[in-house]
C-alpha cells in the first residue's frame, strides 16, 4: 500500500516539474557578497606614549592666580587594522573635526554634517602619527564661534574626531555613518590644572664652585654639577620641604624647606640641621632660571660655596622682582 502512495505522488509531481522546465525557471542562490577594504579596516587611535596626554592643559597657579596654557600640542599613535590588507591597499585617511563650544548651560555643534578637514595622509604606513594644535583648531573654527567667543579655544570646548578611509579598490569608509564600533571616533577637550610655583622638581647647574666644595660635596659637584632639587608641599599650605637646601654642596644631604608670602614676593629659607645651614643669596632671575649664591655653616673657615642656577621647564615662571631671606 506504502508504495502505491509514492507511485502516485510522483505522478502529481511529473507536470510540475515539466512546467519549470518549460518555462526556463531554474532554482538560483543569490551571489555571495565579497567584502570589501572598507569593511574589513579601521583604526586604532590613541595618545602616543604612555607619557603623552590626551587633552590641551591650562594652568591655574593657586599662588598668584596666573593662568596661562601649559599643554597646546596634543600627538597621537594610529595603528591601522588590516585584516587581509596590508597598508599599500590604502589609498589615504583624511582626518575631520567637529568642535562642541559651551553656550550659555548648552553646547553649540560645529563642523556641520561632514566636519571639517583637519588633515589627510596619503599612502599611509601600518602606524603613523598625527598631531593637533590648539592654535589651529581656534583658526578652522574661528568663523564658527559664537560672538561672545574670545576667538580662541576655551577651556569647555570639546573636540571630536572622525576618519575617512579611502581604499585602492576605490571603496570610503566614512567612520561617521559607517561604523557602530569603538574605533570609530575619538574626542579630547582641555583639563584645567590647579599648580604651584614652588612645587616640583628642577634642574640645578653649578656654574661657580669653591675650591673646598669641590673637595668634600656629598655629591661630588666638581665633576656631577647638574642634579635635581625637589619641592614638595606640606600640610601647610605656604611651606614647600626641599630635599637638599645645598643642592649637592654640603658634605652631606642639607634638608630644609622653603615658605612664600606671595603678598611681598618673599621666598624664607629654613633648616632642619644648624650645623648644615644653608644660606641662599640672590644673584639674579629671569623667568625659567633662578641664580643664587650658596654658603652654609662651615662657609665661615672653608672655601664651601658656589653659584646655582636653580632651572624649571614645567611652562610656570620664577616670581620677578622675588626677595630671598634665609632663617
Amino acid at each position: 500500500m506504502k508504495n502505491k502512495i509514492l507511485f502516485y505522488l510522483g505522478l502529481l509531481l511529473i507536470p510540475f516539474l515539466n512546467s519549470c522546465e518549460e518555462d526556463g525557471q531554474d532554482i538560483t542562490q543569490p551571489p555571495l557578497y565579497e567584502a570589501t577594504l572598507a569593511d574589513i579596516v579601521s583604526l586604532k587611535f590613541g595618545p602616543s606614549s604612555d607619557d603623552a596626554t590626551s587633552y590641551f592643559q591650562y594652568n591655574v597657579d593657586v599662588k598668584t592666580g596666573n593662568a596661562y596654557w601649559a599643554i597646546t600640542d596634543l600627538e597621537f599613535d594610529v595603528n591601522l587594522i588590516l585584516g587581509e590588507y596590508t597598508a599599500s591597499d590604502i589609498s589615504k585617511i583624511e582626518f575631520y573635526i567637529f568642535a562642541e563650544e559651551k553656550n550659555g548651560e548648552s553646547y553649540k555643534y560645529l563642523g556641520g554634517d561632514q566636519g571639517k578637514l583637519y588633515t589627510t595622509i596619503n599612502n599611509p604606513s601600518e602606524s603613523f602619527l598625527v598631531s593637533f594644535s590648539k592654535d589651529e583648531l581656534a583658526d578652522l573654527f574661528a568663523n564658527d564661534f559664537s560672538d561672545n567667543h574670545n576667538g580662541d579655544v576655551l577651556v569647555d570646548d570639546v573636540f571630536e574626531l572622525k576618519w575617512v578611509i579611502t581604499g585602492k579598490d576605490e571603496s570610503v569608509k566614512d567612520t561617521r555613518t559607517d561604523c557602530a564600533d569603538f574605533n570609530c571616533t575619538y574626542g579630547f577637550g582641555t583639563k584645567v590644572a590647579y599648580v604651584d610655583t614652588w612645587v616640583g622638581e628642577f634642574q640645578y647647574n653649578w656654574i661657580d664652585i669653591g675650591a673646598d666644595t669641590i673637595k668634600y660635596s656629598w655629591a661630588k659637584v666638581g665633576t656631577n654639577p647638574t642634579g635635581i632639587v625637589k619641592f614638595s608641599q606640606t600640610n601647610t599650605d605656604a611651606k614647600y620641604d626641599v630635599d637638599d637646601l645645598s643642592m649637592g654642596g654640603c658634605y652631606k644631604i642639607s634638608p630644609g624647606y622653603v615658605t612664600y608670602d606671595a603678598t611681598i614676593n618673599q621666598l624664607n629659607v629654613f633648616n632642619y640641621d644648624s650645623f648644615l645651614a644653608s644660606k641662599w643669596e640672590l644673584i639674579s632671575i629671569t623667568p625659567t632660571v633662578l641664580t643664587v649664591k650658596w654658603t652654609y655653616y662651615y662657609s665661615q673657615w672653608y672655601s664651601e660655596y658656589g653659584t646655582i642656577e636653580i632651572i624649571r621647564n614645567d611652562g610656570l615662571s620664577w616670581p620677578a622682582g622675588l626677595t630671598i631671606v634665609n632663617n
